[in-house]
């Protein structure tokens, strides 16, 4: 089973997000937090890599109270224990500068939500199939595929 670290502040997008995750073709368990502070949090205190809560997979929007996902993507990719795992941006932004500096901060990919549902269902279908079925990450720090 894959782990995903949720960074979203909108209550109702991480609850629909979640249930697309949780339907979707990959096993994973969601790990939600409402902003970057409160991921910081979680990161410093889920046991380190190898432990069953390490997130295999971070989802990120931009928009957030307290530490923004700019930030928040900087601080991950500046941190060595932090910086293997892959950071999606997840957002309802299209700003060419918004995208230009998630990439500057190392971001595995830019995804702007589609604002229809059967849209955005395939889109995180897509995603969750590519990040937790195809994709290999560094040796000894992804799980076994479909595991």
């Amino acid at each position: 089973m894959r782990c995903i670290l949720h960074v979203e502040d909108n209550e109702d997008q991480a609850n629909l997000i979640r249930m697309i995750l949780e339907e979707g073709p990959v096993p994973v368990r969601v790990h939600r937090v409402p902003c970057g502070f409160s991921a910081v949090q979680f990161l410093d205190t889920c046991g380190g890599p190898g432990s069953p809560d390490w997130p295999d997979l971070i989802l990120l929007d931009l928009n957030m109270p307290k530490v923004n996902g700019h930030e928040m993507l900087a601080a991950i990719k500046a941190d060595r224990t932090l910086r293997a795992i892959p950071v999606i941006v997840l957002t309802s932004s299209d700003e060419p500068s918004d995208r230009q500096l998630a990439y500057s901060h190392h971001a595995s990919s830019y995804l702007v939500k589609p604002t229809d549902p059967d849209q955005l269902r395939q889109m995180i279908w897509d995603m969750q199939t590519f990040w937790g079925r195809w994709n290999r990450g560094p040796v000894g720090t992804a799980r076994a595929v479909g595991a």
